[in-house]
Formats: C-alpha cells, sequence, structure tokens
C-alpha cells in the first residue's frame, strides 16, 4: 500500500530511499497497519483534488510531493476553506516558489485568526496603509529599509493596536530624530510612555507639550532667580512637581523662597529644603512663610538649610524615578 501511494506521487521511476522515507515518517506517526495505512490514504485521496487546483492556479504543472500533501492538510486542519485557499492561491501566482509563499501567507493569517477572504481583504488594507506609515516613519528617523515588513508586524501594527493615528505616528518619529533618538526600539520605548499618560492623538500631544513648555518656563524662571543659569532638567521637573502638586506651594511662596536661597552655595538644594521646611509646618500663605523666616535666627536657617539635608520620602521616590527615566 506503501509502495502503491508512492507509485501514485513519483510514478514507475520511484527510488528505493523515497519510499523508506515515507514509511519511516508514517511509522513515527504510529501509522502501522493496513487498516491506519488505508485511512491516510483516503484522507489524502479527499485532499488531492483541491490541492492540485490549488497548484493549478499558483501555475505549477507539476504533481504535488508528500511534503507538500502534508502541508495542504494542515491548511485544511487550520480551519481554511476552499474559498480562502483558492483566493490566496491567486494572490501568489508568479511569486518566487508560490507554494512556500502561500504558506507563509496562510501562518500568517492563522496567527492574526484571519479565516475568511473577507478578514483577509481587510487585513491586506491594513497592511498597505501600515506600509504607508513604516516608510513614513522609518523617513523621518532617517533610516532606511530594503523591506518593510518587519517593521510593520513588529512595531506599526503594534502602535496602531494601543490606539496611535497615522499623524501622531508621523509627529512623534519627527519629534524622535530632533531629540536624537533615531531607532524603532527608541521610538517604541516613547510611544509606551505616551500610552501610560493616555496621550494618544497629536492633539493630545500637542496639549501635553505645551503644559511641559509652560512648566519649564516657570522653572527656568526659579533658576534664574537663584542665580543658575543652566538647563531645565528632569530633577527640576520633578522638585517642581512635588512644590506644586503635592505640597500645594503657590508661585509667591515658591519666589519668596528663591529669594532666601540667593547666592547660596548649592541654592537648589537650599531652596528645596526651604520648601520642605514649609510644608512640613503646614505653611500656605505668603504672610505664614514670611513671619516664620522672620523669627528664625540666621544661624538656625543656615543649618537647616545647608548642603546635606536630608530628603523627604516623597522627593527620594521622585528622585529615583527620575534616574529610572534616563535611557543608557
Amino acid at each position: 500500500m506503501v509502495i502503491n501511494y508512492c507509485t501514485s506521487i513519483k510514478g514507475n521511476n520511484v527510488g528505493y530511499a523515497y519510499i523508506t522515507t515515507i514509511a519511516k515518517d508514517w511509522a513515527n506517526q504510529k501509522i502501522t497497519t493496513a487498516q491506519q495505512v488505508e485511512e491516510r490514504l483516503l484522507q489524502f485521496e479527499t485532499l488531492r483534488t483541491g490541492l492540485e487546483y490549488v497548484f493549478k492556479l499558483m501555475g505549477i504543472k507539476r504533481l504535488p510531493n508528500v511534503e507538500e500533501r502534508i502541508t495542504y492538510k494542515k491548511w485544511v486542519d487550520q480551519g481554511f476553506d476552499d474559498e480562502v485557499l483558492t483566493f490566496v492561491a491567486k494572490k501568489v501566482k508568479g511569486k518566487n516558489n508560490p507554494f512556500a509563499y502561500m504558506d507563509n501567507l496562510l501562518e500568517r493569517y492563522y496567527a492574526l485568526r484571519r479565516f475568511t477572504t473577507s478578514e483577509i481583504e481587510v487585513y491586506e488594507a491594513e497592511k498597505m496603509q501600515a506600509l504607508q506609515i513604516a516608510k513614513t516613519v522609518a523617513k523621518n528617523l532617517g533610516l532606511y529599509y530594503e523591506n518593510l515588513e518587519p517593521v510593520v508586524d513588529n512595531y506599526i501594527f503594534n502602535w496602531i493596536n494601543l490606539g496611535f493615528g497615522e499623524k501622531m505616528l508621523e509627529d512623534v518619529a519627527n519629534y524622535c530624530f530632533k531629540s536624537n533618538i533615531r531607532t524603532l526600539e527608541g521610538m517604541n520605548t516613547i510611544l509606551n510612555k505616551f500610552y501610560k499618560l493616555g496621550i494618544l492623538s497629536e492633539n493630545s500631544l500637542q496639549q501635553y507639550f505645551n503644559e511641559v513648555l509652560v512648566v519649564d518656563k516657570r522653572i527656568k524662571t526659579i533658576l534664574e532667580n537663584i542665580g543658575l543659569s543652566r538647563n531645565v532638567n528632569q530633577f527640576d521637573r520633578d522638585k517642581y512637581k512635588i512644590w506644586t502638586e503635592m505640597w500645594k506651594l503657590n508661585d509667591e511662596i515658591i519666589d519668596y523662597a528663591c529669594t532666601l536661597a540667593v547666592g547660596k552655595e548649592q541654592p537648589m538644594q537650599y531652596l528645596a529644603g526651604i520648601l520642605s521646611n514649609l510644608h512640613d509646618k503646614n505653611i500656605t500663605t505668603i504672610e505664614d512663610a514670611k513671619k516664620s523666616f522672620d523669627i528664625v535666627s540666621t544661624k538656625e536657617t543656615k543649618s537647616n538649610f545647608s548642603t546635606g539635608r536630608s530628603y523627604s520620602k516623597a522627593e527620594v521616590n521622585s528622585i529615583f524615578q527620575a534616574i529610572e527615566e534616563i535611557e543608557i
């Protein structure tokens, strides 16, 4: 029965090695009795007509070999019906090694749970759009890929599924390039942070940037008021967030504290100490802040607010969070 099966595939010139290979393969699958072989042959015969039709659609004129028959059976077992197999076979005609190409496509569709022609057509349309996005994103990042499909599969589809739109992705790629973040993985890290912040559209991105710029401008003024000319960094932003959002200290109090920190050896630490002291005393008005420091001696002030002061738990958490956010 095995010899007859191999002869039907290879013809009368079938070799001994081919027959042995088939026999060993079936034996490994526990197909060792005449009844089991007959059931396998009947199964293959049922599939033969469909496979030969697929070969015809792909433009392959030879008969399918045993490996191709097994692959075709896998497609059927995965849930692809004749309509889908016909649709995909026509799609791959003219490709180099169309059978292997079709197998790769069906593996992708299976992984994505696309089992009908309509589902596949929607996916292909989405893929075309994703390829265009990938092309633009790569260009904006200063990258070139001969084949963009891995970019689509590993990045673009994931970003789209998170809710990012085409314009948003193009804008972020531009901003990444300007910030010397010029890899897809680097952009992916930025987008994951935006996702956690709920920033998914270009409008929300613009609003976020405006908020950051407003805060940075305010922090820059504070730095200048205490005699520092450097740029604003993440540590400054975290401290300012603690002062204004957690401790509810208003700008008037912060500006007053700046006047006390001017000329100190480490004015930013001194300023932080002053504001921490005001917070500990539950002082929230400028009047109470001035009264508090009017009754503090110069010696005590120096002792409380010089370098080496202890940081609050909130400040320590904020600083370590900022460290974790620094990319190395």
